[in-house]
């Protein structure tokens, strides 16, 4: 999607959030176009509300771990795959961040072991 198309969207996502501000589903939206368009700071602030609301939980603590990998803040980045995992244990997704946290932070050995977990986990999906 393009820039514009991602500005006419956060339009939208505004006005309807001014009609009504409960409604989370705008609100999520309007979080992912911010972090689309690089407002991370916004974005953040909108998934961390979705969060305290127990509105897309999961899908807004991943947001916002990618969004500390994003800006190289990986402890942060590890704290919320950390609860992303600890409530959905299958998140492929987040295993593979949280890999790539650590490759970031030059931890090798861990991003080794979750990978190989990772490959491991594929293969059982396959013979299932």
């Amino acid at each position: 999607m393009s820039r514009n198309n991602y500005s006419e969207a956060y339009h939208c996502f505004v006005s309807a959030l001014q009609k009504k501000p409960d409604y989370s589903i705008d609100r999520f939206n309007l979080a992912k176009t911010e972090y689309a368009l690089t407002n991370y700071h916004e974005a953040l602030t909108h998934f961390d509300y979705l969060i305290a609301q127990g509105e897309y939980h999961i899908e807004s603590l991943m947001f916002k771990s990618i969004i500390f990998y994003e800006k190289g803040m990986y402890d942060q980045s590890i704290e919320n795959l950390n609860r992303v995992i600890a409530e959905k244990p299958d998140s492929v997704e987040a295993y593979t961040y949280l890999a790539r946290n650590f490759r970031k932070m030059k931890r090798h050995d861990m991003a080794d072991k979750l990978e190989q977990s990772l490959a491991a986990l594929a293969q059982l999906k396959m013979n299932n």
